[in-house]
């Protein structure tokens, strides 16, 4: 293994307690930009498999992660929200996940077919209780925000032909890389 694989490793697991609590802590007196009637708009919007890309002003995470867009949530149904964070893979209702935002970017795939996304959303709900991926690494039963989406697609032989930011060496995608391939990544709306 290379140096700066091993370097990023030895970082994320050293340091993964006190970044996991600073993604925690917020800057006093923001307000947030994503109001009911976008949540409305956005129910009706919403299919199953779709990615719902955030921003929230104020998370210290956010010195952390590359470019403006920070997480992704896949929407199941039912107005559920399919997301990879510090507590594991777990489900969050709709209104929870977007009324905490200021930024939404709504993304559908566009080299699956509705049922393929129905596919990708299931698959996703059946990662339920999985880890949260510290160390962002493949195929380790774990996973980051966007590993868990993209990995919905992959699962079904999807080879998605896009391109990744690059960390201490290693290839990792990141929230801004679904905004940044317009090519293989349709957006659906922004919000506000």
């Amino acid at each position: 293994m290379d140096f700066l694989p091993k370097l990023r490793i030895w970082i994320l697991t050293i340091f993964y307690p006190i970044l996991s609590r600073i993604g925690k802590v917020h800057m006093p007196f923001s307000r947030k930009k994503i109001t009911s009637s976008h949540y409305r708009e956005m129910t009706k919007l919403l299919r199953p498999g779709m990615g719902i890309l955030t921003t929230t002003n104020g998370e210290l995470a956010n010195l952390l992660i590359p470019g403006k867009w920070s997480h992704i949530g896949g929407y199941y149904g039912n107005r559920r929200v399919i997301e990879a964070i510090g507590k594991g893979v777990s489900e969050t209702d709709l209104i929870d996940f977007v009324l905490t935002k200021d930024e939404i970017l709504i993304i559908k795939p566009k080299f699956a077919t509705k049922s393929q996304m129905k596919i990708a959303a299931e698959w996703m709900f059946w990662q339920m209780g999985k880890p949260y991926d510290i160390n962002f690494a493949d195929n380790n039963e774990a996973f980051y925000c966007s590993e868990l989406y993209v990995e919905s697609y992959v699962s079904q032989g999807f080879e998605i032909p896009w391109e990744v930011t690059k960390t201490f060496g290693v290839k990792n995608a990141v929230p801004q890389d679904f905004a940044d391939n317009p090519n293989v990544w349709e957006v659906v709306k922004q919000f506000p």
